[in-house]
């Protein structure tokens, strides 16, 4: 309530402009006051003015504000004044036509919301609003109150649910999944291919610019595979990959155990396309030699391991007896290993190791053949020495079944060639997959040496 101080209603004192009634609606609000009357009624936005006055003031007569420009302005609905109603008390009118405050009871009234929570009325029952990271009838309880995250991973509370974070290497909802984020792809076996690594939900390639030893080391490292001997390749050597280009310009020192450790230029910033995705050729075990530059494993510029570091071999003396050793320590067959002069798989760096080499053909290690010594040359590494070596190539065929108390096995022959070999073991590889083994010699291999390649 309250005097409209501009006097367009002189003597009159307002009650209450109401909205959203019908005009009878209207007047019937001023049926228990004898001095009130109804005024400006406005039929577009439903405004209806209630004033009060004396019953001899002549002043409050309809006809007076007919033609009122006043339509917008209200007051508090008090009913109860001059002793207003407050808190939870609601004012009414009695049966006796008087208007008197009662307390109104909510479904919030006896309901405390723990950890911030705000209680809101609905119209039988309450709710409790709950701050960010609580749940529950009363916000009592946190999301990750239940939860354990696995393997070193953190609970996140979020608005009704957990997050687990997992550290590096695993993923799942509670971190229970084992996860690499490196894969090779397009490779002969396992152990090489085109370099892909996992980022925001996707696979992508790393460029070969700066692509080298030490990033091919770190990459074979996240694959659990001998750091030492990795082979870098550049060029898209194992096939061109799609999507995304991830890393470019990598700068590894080699003994970081995961490759986003690395200096690079961010993710997704690159300078290069496809065709010059880095690929690598991993080491099961450490060996003190490996083949570079070749157009597959089994192929390549010959480079030795010495004082920690990779060297090249001059190709001075270097022959079929040289070849068939290192093919050998490679574990291929040794038979049939062609050597290679004059950097035919392109020039190496660093230390030229061995020189005018002289082996029998029959040593296990390159380092039992005679030589001048190591870092003992007169050659440059436009004479580096390179091979091709044979390895063992076949069909599998199912050569019989063998029963046994625990267990059906399938047997395999292979069948190379010259080569044959007999998996005792079993073996799930299809009859249709071609098979590469890495054993010394006779090809003689074991369920665990077969390596699987697509026709």
């Amino acid at each position: 309530m309250g005097t409209f101080i501009e006097h367009l209603y002189r003597n009159s004192q307002v009650i209450i402009a109401y909205n959203n009634m019908g005009l009878k609606m209207c007047g019937r609000y001023c049926l228990h006051l004898k001095s009130c009357t109804a005024v400006n009624y406005n039929s577009v936005s439903l405004l209806c003015e209630l004033l009060a006055g004396t019953s001899t003031d002549t002043n409050t007569t309809m006809k007076d504000f007919r033609n009122s420009a006043i339509h917008t302005w209200s007051l508090t609905d008090d009913s109860c004044y001059p002793n207003p109603c407050s808190g939870r008390e609601r004012c009414v009118r009695t049966k006796t036509e008087a208007y008197v405050c009662l307390t109104i009871s909510t479904p919030c009234d006896d309901v405390i919301c723990q950890n911030g929570g705000t209680c809101k009325n609905g119209p039988s029952t309450f709710t409790c609003q709950c701050v960010e990271g609580f749940i529950g009838t009363f916000c009592e309880a946190s999301p990750c109150d239940d939860v354990i995250c696995l393997n070193s991973g953190t609970c996140k509370n979020g608005p009704s649910t957990f997050t687990c974070q997992c550290v590096n290497g695993y993923i799942g909802t509670f971190c229970e999944e084992e996860f690499v984020k490196v894969r090779l792809v397009n490779g002969v076996n396992s152990l090489e291919g085109r370099v892909e690594i996992y980022v925001n939900e996707t696979w992508g390639t790393i460029c070969d610019d700066e692509f080298g030893d030490e990033e091919a080391s770190v990459i074979c490292g996240m694959l659990g595979y001998y750091e030492a001997g990795s082979v870098p390749y550049s060029d898209a050597h194992f096939g061109e990959g799609y999507g995304s280009i991830v890393l470019d310009d990598l700068n590894c020192f080699g003994t970081e155990a995961d490759i986003f450790d690395c200096q690079s230029n961010g993710l997704f910033q690159h300078d290069c396309d496809h065709s010059e995705d880095a690929g690598v050729v991993c080491q099961e075990d450490f060996m003190k030699v490996r083949l570079v530059d070749g157009y597959h494993s089994l192929e390549g510029r010959v480079e030795i391991y010495v004082n920690g570091t990779w060297g090249t071999i001059c190709d001075d003396e270097f022959g079929d007896e040289e070849a068939s050793v290192i093919c050998g320590m490679l574990g291929y067959y040794e038979a049939g290993s062609v050597p290679y002069s004059g950097a035919y798989f392109g020039e190496g760096y660093g230390s030229i190791v061995l020189d005018d080499l002289n082996c029998t053909g029959t040593e296990t290690d390159i380092f039992d053949c005679q030589s001048n010594g190591l870092f003992q040359h007169n050659c440059e590494h436009s004479e580096d020495a390179g091979v091709v070596c044979q390895g063992c190539f076949g069909f599998a065929e199912v050569f019989g079944i063998v029963r046994s108390a625990i267990d059906v096995i399938t047997v395999l022959k292979i069948k190379f060639g010259s080569c044959t070999a007999s998996n005792i073991f079993g073996s799930s590889v299809p009859s249709d997959q071609k098979i590469q083994t890495r054993a010394n010699q006779s090809c003689l291999i074991s369920n665990e040496e077969l390596f699987v390649e697509q026709k």
